[in-house]
C-alpha cells in the first residue's frame, strides 16, 4: 500500500514536471506583440532609387544599397564613399534605425553619407510596393525610395 502510493505520488510529480516543461518551450506563449519575422517586409538587398532630400546623388548602377538582416535586426549601407552601420526595430509597419555609425570614409566629401545617415534617422515607418520599400518619416511622408534586389 506504501509502495502504491509512493508510485501514484511520483507519477502525479512526474505529470507535473512535463507539463511545466511543455509551458515553458513556447517563450511567445500568450505575448503577441512581436509579428513572426516571416510577416516583416523590412529585409534583404535594396538598392537607393532616390532619396526626398534634395541631392546629386548618382543611384545608377546599384551605388548605394542596404542590407537588412531580419534575425539580427542590423543593417548596412554601402555607397561610394563610405558605410553606415548600426541596429534596426522592424514591425509590419514601423521601422526604426538606431546606433548608426559611420564608417570607412575614403572622400573628401561627407556629403551623401550626410544625407543617408538623416534619412536613417528620421525614418519611422515603411511600406512595400511593387518590389520598392519606401520609408516614410513621422507624418508619413516618403524619405527614401529603395528597388528590391533580393531578400
Amino acid at each position: 500500500m506504501l509502495q502504491r502510493s509512493v508510485r501514484m505520488a511520483g507519477l502525479v510529480l512526474l505529470a507535473l514536471i512535463l507539463s511545466a516543461c511543455q509551458f515553458t518551450q513556447n517563450p511567445t506563449h500568450g505575448n503577441d506583440t512581436e509579428p513572426p519575422l516571416a510577416r516583416i517586409a523590412a529585409k534583404g538587398e535594396w538598392s537607393l532609387h532616390s532619396l526626398a532630400a534634395p541631392n546629386a546623388l548618382d543611384t545608377s548602377q546599384l551605388r548605394y544599397r542596404i542590407s537588412l538582416r531580419v534575425t539580427t535586426q542590423e543593417f548596412s549601407v554601402a555607397a561610394p564613399c563610405a558605410r553606415l552601420l548600426g541596429h534596426y526595430r522592424a514591425t509590419e509597419q514601423d521601422l526604426r534605425f538606431r546606433r548608426i555609425e559611420t564608417r570607412d570614409m575614403t572622400c573628401l566629401d561627407h556629403s551623401a553619407a550626410a544625407l543617408l545617415r538623416t534619412a536613417l534617422q528620421h525614418t519611422r515607418s515603411y511600406r512595400v510596393e511593387n518590389e520598392q520599400m519606401l520609408w516614410l518619416d513621422q507624418n508619413q511622408q516618403i524619405l527614401a525610395i529603395w528597388d528590391r534586389i533580393y531578400l
